[in-house]
């Protein structure tokens, strides 16, 4: 008997150490989602991968633009 776990994932997004995006949770086969988040005056932004396995992180950030 083979017993697959299904890995979840999030993205969280933080603008100047405040969280300011949580997704659900991410499994492989979801379909893409546009994600729109206002970073107006933000000076560091940080992108955070959160998994139940760090060695398999499997996540695309496709398209991914910063618009002023």
């Amino acid at each position: 008997m083979i017993i697959l776990k299904i890995l979840k994932r999030k993205i969280i997004v933080y603008g100047d150490g405040v969280e300011l995006f949580r997704s659900s949770d991410l499994v492989g086969g979801d379909l893409a989602e546009e994600i729109s988040i206002d970073i107006e005056g933000v000076l560091k932004l940080q992108i955070q991968f959160d998994t139940e396995n760090y060695y398999d992180i499997g996540i695309l950030l496709a398209d991914a633009k910063l618009i002023k």
